[in-house]
C-alpha cells in the first residue's frame, strides 16, 4: 500500500470513527470517548493505543504525576483523551497544575479531535 494511500485510509477510519463516538460517546465522559474508540477499533483496522498498553500508561500517570506530557499525533484523540483525563486526575490528588499537548499535523485530525465530546 502506498503512504498516500494508506494516509487516505487513515482518514477514512479517523472520519468513522468520529461519527461512533458522536453516536455512542457521552459529552464530558472520558471514560465513555475511550470505551467508543476501543469498541470502534476492536471492530475495524485502524491504529489504535487500546486498552493494555493504555492502562500502563495510566498506570505511570498515576505514580509519576507529571506535569507536562505531549503528543505528536492525535490521529483519532484516543489518548489525548484518555492520557489527559488520567494526568488531570493525578494532578488534582497531588495538588498540583500539570497540561498535556497534543500535536497533530493533519487539519483534517485536528479538526475531528477538538470535537470529540
Amino acid at each position: 500500500m502506498s503512504s498516500f494511500s494508506m494516509f487516505e485510509s487513515m482518514q477514512r477510519n479517523s472520519a468513522a470513527c468520529f461519527e461512533f463516538i458522536k453516536q455512542n460517546a457521552t459529552r464530558n465522559d472520558p471514560a465513555s470517548v475511550v470505551a467508543a474508540i476501543d469498541t470502534f477499533a476492536a471492530n475495524n483496522t485502524m491504529m489504535n493505543v487500546g486498552a493494555t498498553k493504555g492502562a500502563i500508561i495510566d498506570a505511570k500517570n498515576r505514580q509519576k504525576t507529571p506535569r507536562a506530557m505531549a503528543e505528536i499525533g492525535a490521529y483519532t484523540g484516543y489518548s489525548a483523551v484518555r492520557f489527559a483525563n488520567t494526568q488531570r486526575e493525578a494532578a488534582k490528588a497531588a495538588g498540583v497544575d500539570s497540561h498535556y499537548y497534543s500535536f497533530e499535523y493533519s487539519p483534517e485530525f485536528a479538526a475531528r479531535v477538538r470535537e470529540v465530546p
